[in-house]
């Protein structure tokens, strides 16, 4: 596994904090211009920032925050993502989805997010609990 130079750092600090605070504008300008998202093993797939931004749009509407927590996955820069519905925003955050990087020099040119149903399973793999407080450090 290599380790990310600097701006691949920041990119990686851009990208955790963009998610974190729902933010589509700086989640998109992290993205090339023909960045390509994926949910596996979902058929869904997405080319480009207008697709990838129209699909957050209406993907974040229901969630109430999420928090990631970094690792890596197949030698790539990843994120465990926890999340909350705004239907419940006591609850404990609860395991959503892992985010495999690829990263180029101008942003992210990849984005693979292996998501529910499948997440328990997956964080199991990695060690990871299902559920955290809202208080764990990155």
């Amino acid at each position: 596994v290599s380790t990310p130079g600097p701006a691949q750092q920041e990119l990686l600090k851009r990208y955790l904090n963009a998610w974190e605070e729902l933010d589509i504008d700086k989640f998109v300008a992290l993205l090339k211009e023909d960045a390509t998202y994926t949910m596996p093993p979902l058929g869904q797939w997405y080319v480009g920032r207008d697709s990838i931004r129209t699909f957050f749009e209406w993907a974040w509407k229901d969630y109430g925050g999420y928090r990631l927590l970094p690792v890596a996955a197949n030698g790539q820069p990843a994120f465990a993502a926890y999340f909350r519905s705004r239907a419940e925003l006591d609850a404990p955050l609860a395991a959503h989805s892992i985010h495999v990087l690829t990263l180029a020099e101008s942003g992210v040119s990849a984005l693979t997010l292996f998501v529910r149903p499948d997440a328990p399973r997956i964080f199991r793999a990695f060690g990871l609990p299902l559920t955290i407080a809202d208080d764990i450090s990155h």
